[in-house]
């Protein structure tokens, strides 16, 4: 069994890309292929997360397979944790993107 990790699709050049980290990632034409993709790899695990990265780098969605839930922080406007939430995603991505292991187009049936 795999340890958890989080599995993340985002926006890269003409597709999207499915990126688990520390690995090598695939890039698939349509989010609906990415996502199912990438459902595929938390399924297949023990326990592990997938983050959907909508366009601007902002968290779309998520889901968490054998893994506690976490709550969120009360707060007292969405609109700071909106901006919190946009920054993230954005670090995120970079980070995504700059990794050095690189991402391969899916293959095609």
């Amino acid at each position: 069994m795999q340890m958890a990790k989080t599995i993340h699709v985002f926006k890269f050049d003409e597709g999207w890309a499915v990126k688990r980290e520390g690995k090598a990632g695939s890039v698939h034409s349509t989010k609906k292929d990415a996502v199912s993709s990438a459902l595929t790899l938390v399924k297949k695990s023990a326990s592990g997360q997938m983050v959907v990265h909508g366009r601007d780098g902002t968290i779309t969605d998520r889901v968490t397979r054998g893994l506690p839930k976490v709550q969120r922080p009360p707060g007292r406007s969405r609109l700071g944790a909106r901006r919190i939430a946009k920054a993230v995603g954005k670090v995120v991505l970079a980070r995504l993107k700059a990794d050095p292991l690189g991402i391969a187009p899916a293959p095609r049936a």
